[in-house]
């Protein structure tokens, strides 16, 4: 598909049968999913696929600039903040990528927590009414 050959890996297979079958995305928890190629956008009008092809361009600034492959942002919460998918897990894991916990100068994956659920029980908890910002940040 396009969407493979713009990344260079197969996203969620759960993700992608949600695009398919509700719509490209626009809907969801935060700001709503994002969609994969042609699909609904962040406010900065990038798609899963044009943001991930963002994060993974190297940064000739910054060496340590490295962004995980197969972690594929899929949900806008504001704040430069989202969901990313782990297209290289099996159970699709969603992790968190906030940009204002990194430093330039050291490795995204500082700014990366995995909220210890898969795609699955992330979307069972949002149609349930759960508060997903609550559960990815706690209020200590």
């Amino acid at each position: 598909s396009e969407t493979i050959r713009e990344i260079g890996f197969e996203p969620s297979t759960l993700y992608v049968q949600l695009l398919q079958e509700v719509g490209n995305g626009g809907f969801g928890p935060g700001y709503g999913l994002l969609g994969l190629v042609g699909g609904a956008t962040d406010d900065m009008g990038k798609t899963a696929v044009g943001l991930y092809k963002n994060f993974a361009q190297s940064d000739p600034n910054d060496p340590t600039w490295n962004w995980p492959h197969g972690l594929l942002p899929v949900c806008h919460w504001g704040c430069a903040i989202y969901s990313c998918i782990d297209c290289t897990s099996e159970e699709a894991m969603v992790m968190t990528w906030d940009p204002n916990q990194w430093e330039d100068g050291t490795s995204p994956t500082l700014a990366i927590r995995s909220t210890e659920m898969s795609l699955a029980e992330w979307l069972q908890d949002w149609t349930d009414g759960v508060n997903l910002w609550e559960k990815m940040f706690p209020s200590s």
